[in-house]
């Protein structure tokens, strides 16, 4: 019930593509509370939002002075910020994307979107099609498969900026001679190793299962679409009570059955409707609860799939399911997590979490801590010697496993952390180049991140109250 105030967007938004818009709401004592959203007007939508609240006017003064430095921003009305927040909204959606999930949050610093704003139409996309902007071929190979699935090879044009020049994209017909991502000032980030490493993903496919039979007719229950986000903790029980070995075959037997089903929709082209259910995330959920060791070999198989198999299955949640999945089935066989590093042509998101795990054995272990840091070295020693064997190492990884370091305040590492920054193929944008890593991990300021060891009701809990909300505006 705030009056707003002056609604600020990026000047020249609709040239960049990219824009930071602030709605403010004005509160008694002159104070403001903002919501900021980060857009993508030509393909993603909201990026990222966040909100600040109840701001001092010389708070806001300072926070408007650090996003708009140059200001370089205009003043414009609110029903105009409605309509482009909304309006690339509703862009993305038909391409496939949603909005990053805080704008589940952040949605309520805007009116709602009824018919009460005045429609102001915009253009949304370039040139009439999406127009897909990364900064990396790893980022690129994560938003490609909707792309593909929902608009066609062919029917939208990319731009990946750590590249120097990429065949697939083809700018012969931009007249606009002032197009230029590779400007530091836009992204805030010097793209001087343009010559980095991508993986490009090989993998052959095993024969999968392809009639399911289990041996548990209460595991069916996991195919339910209703079942998508959770499972009523009575049927969890009621699982958990079954002998275990042979609900894990079970269990098994249906991540196999499911990963060939993915493979082949996939391949197909994401041919239909397809039954839209949670299988394999309830299976690894609950093969972690059981801390079946044995079950490694199948939870890696997971982490052996393409894109398509990852947003088919998992989409933006991996981090929620993959990592203490890992742990519990992983934690005593850190070999068999190298040799899976080793393996050539898999793919580099995937790949990320096996770090991920790792940091946790050392967070609620730190017995272990000497094994701990052995193993990474070892990591940073395989990256170091095949810095420029694209069957094995990726620059955005390599990037991504130092910052699992910087997580672990890794001080004994730096040697070999700096060795790989001279490779000159260490993706920048993850962790900041050599000073900054040596800077943090030197810090004594404490990681934010947590690595909390869940039971299998709490990890439920943690993903259903992240995904599982209703927009207001459906």
């Amino acid at each position: 019930m705030l009056p707003i105030g002056e609604c600020l967007i990026r000047r020249e938004w609709q040239k960049y593509g990219m824009t930071d818009v602030i709605v403010p709401r004005i509160h008694q004592s002159g104070n403001t509370t903002i919501g900021v959203y980060l857009l993508d007007i030509f393909c993603l939508g909201v990026k990222d939002t966040m909100y600040m609240f109840n701001l001092e006017p010389h708070e806001y003064e300072d926070f408007l002075s650090t996003m708009f430095s140059d200001g370089d921003y205009d003043v414009v009305t609110y029903e105009e910020v409605h309509n482009i927040i909304y309006g690339a909204i509703e862009y993305a959606e038909e391409l496939g994307f949603k909005p990053e999930k805080t704008f589940a949050i952040t949605k309520y610093i805007l009116e709602e979107d009824t018919e009460d704003i005045p429609l102001i139409e915009y253009e949304f996309g370039k040139d009439g099609k999406p127009f897909l902007i990364t900064k990396s071929r790893f980022e690129y190979n994560k938003y490609f498969p909707t792309l593909e699935k929902n608009v066609g090879s062919g029917n939208f044009d990319f731009l990946i900026l750590d590249e120097e020049e990429d065949d697939e994209y083809d700018d012969d017909d931009d007249d606009d001679d002032d197009w230029d991502f590779d400007d530091d000032d836009y992204w805030d980030r010097d793209f001087e190793n343009s010559s980095l490493v991508s993986t490009e993903y090989d993998y052959h496919y095993p024969e999968y299962p392809q009639e399911l039979s289990l041996t548990h007719p209460e595991l069916y229950a996991l195919f339910l679409p209703e079942y998508i986000y959770s499972l009523p903790k009575e049927k969890i029980g009621t699982i958990l009570s079954l002998p275990h070995d042979s609900l894990i075959n079970d269990l098994t037997h249906i991540i196999l059955y499911e990963t060939g089903n993915t493979i082949r929709y996939v391949e197909d082209g994401y041919p239909g409707e397809r039954d839209f259910h949670s299988a394999i995330m309830h299976s690894l959920f609950i093969l972690g609860e059981l801390k079946a060791e044995r079950s490694l070999d199948v939870v890696l198989e997971t982490m052996r799939q393409n894109e398509g198999f990852n947003n088919v299955n998992f989409g933006d949640s991996t981090s929620m399911v993959l990592p203490l999945t890992l742990y519990y089935t992983g934690r005593n066989q850190l070999p068999k997590l190298m040799d899976y590093l080793k393996e050539p042509s898999l793919n580099p998101f995937f790949r990320f979490h096996v770090f991920d795990a790792v940091v946790i054995i050392a967070r609620n272990e730190p017995e272990r801590k000497d094994e701990i840091i052995q193993w990474f070295r070892d990591v940073l020693t395989l990256y170091i010697e095949n810095a420029h064997d694209d069957k094995i190492f990726d620059s955005n990884l390599a990037g991504l496993l130092i910052s699992s370091l910087i997580d672990l305040k890794a001080v004994e590492l730096l040697p070999e952390i700096l060795t790989l920054f001279n490779t000159n193929q260490v993706d920048l944008h993850c962790a900041g180049d050599y000073k900054e890593v040596e800077m943090s991990i030197l810090s004594d300021e404490s990681c934010l991140v947590e690595d909390k060891l869940l039971n299998i009701y709490e990890r439920y809990e943690e993903y259903e109250k992240t995904w599982n909300y209703t927009d207001s505006s459906d």
